[in-house]
């Protein structure tokens, strides 16, 4: 039996190891509920769906890009993006180049462009904040349309 002389008490090591358990239980589980909350902290946003749609700079072209942004605990976490051409009223997509047969710097831009549309609401899901996607070089057309059109529909979602 193990004994700790403490003034005149005797005080058992057996009785201080059950009470610092004690303590040590009362002590941690607040500290894991505050730490919990803390990395569980809700981003600036309210949940919901917004959409959005936009020309950005390109008031002069028929172009039109239309965003849709899913945003749970606060933060954007999926995101859909289209480019439409109003005059045609079609959609750009990996087949728009067709529009531009014999003129292979224009083909490029659809397949840069097409590629932008693609990447960016994946890219903007893993980050969650429209800053942090780079524009991809020969996509920027479609990264203004993005830009513009995140910024407009996240605008209805601040708290």
């Amino acid at each position: 039996m193990n004994r700790v002389f403490y003034g005149k008490r005797i005080i058992y090591v057996s009785y201080i190891k059950k009470v610092m358990k004690k303590v040590i239980l009362l002590l941690t589980i607040p500290g894991l509920i505050l730490l919990t909350a803390f990395i569980q902290k809700r981003g600036p946003y309210i949940d919901g769906v917004y959409k959005a749609k936009t020309q950005a700079q390109y008031t002069y072209e028929p172009y039109v890009g239309y965003v849709t942004i899913t945003v749970k605990e606060g933060w954007p976490v999926n995101a859909e993006f289209t480019i439409v051409d109003t005059a045609k009223n079609e959609v750009f997509n990996d087949q728009y180049e067709k529009n531009f047969e014999g003129n292979q710097h224009y083909i490029n831009q659809c397949r840069n462009d097409w590629n932008g549309i693609k990447t960016y609401p994946e890219i903007f899901k893993k980050v969650q904040v429209i800053e942090k996607v780079d524009a991809i070089s020969g996509a920027t057309w479609s990264y203004n349309f993005f830009k513009q059109a995140v910024i407009e529909a996240l605008k209805n979602a601040k708290k």
